[in-house]
């Protein structure tokens, strides 16, 4: 998943960077059907996040999709009340982060590609070229 919070891009960036909780709560939310979809179907969802300054493709961490969660989906960079998910679809799943890829989180950057308005890429139909392994974060 690449994350691009145009409302809060910074924010969204250095709480994937800091391993806050709300990037994972930002990423388990989710209210389109093709994501949902996406998600349904992985063991693992590897989220990279775009850095605001360079514009960079910025690995933030892997996860286990462990289900869907019963909580409210909600997108913790939006202040409220616009922050909860009230689409008809919105799904909140339950994930675990997989710390020994931690190591990668703020260093691996990838090319994404020219698709750019798909965010949700099957990693077995996508490769990604890594650009570079960075001594940041």
């Amino acid at each position: 998943m690449r994350h691009v919070e145009k409302r809060a891009m910074q924010e969204c960036f250095d709480a994937a960077m800091r391993k806050d909780e709300s990037f994972s709560a930002y990423q388990e939310s989710q209210d389109k059907t093709a994501v949902i979809n996406a998600m349904d179907a992985a063991k693992h969802v590897a989220g990279f996040v775009v850095d605001p300054g360079s514009g960079e493709v910025v690995f933030a961490g892997l996860w286990e999709v462990m289900g869907r969660s019963k909580t409210t989906p909600v997108n913790p960079f939006v202040p409220p009340p616009d922050d909860v998910m009230r689409g008809h679809d919105a799904v909140r799943f339950v994930t675990r982060r997989v710390e020994k890829m931690d190591e990668h989180r703020g260093k691996l950057v990838i090319d994404w590609g020219p698709g750019t308005r798909a965010w949700v890429q099957r990693a077995e139909r996508q490769d990604k070229r890594i650009i570079t392994m960075q001594r940041r974060a």
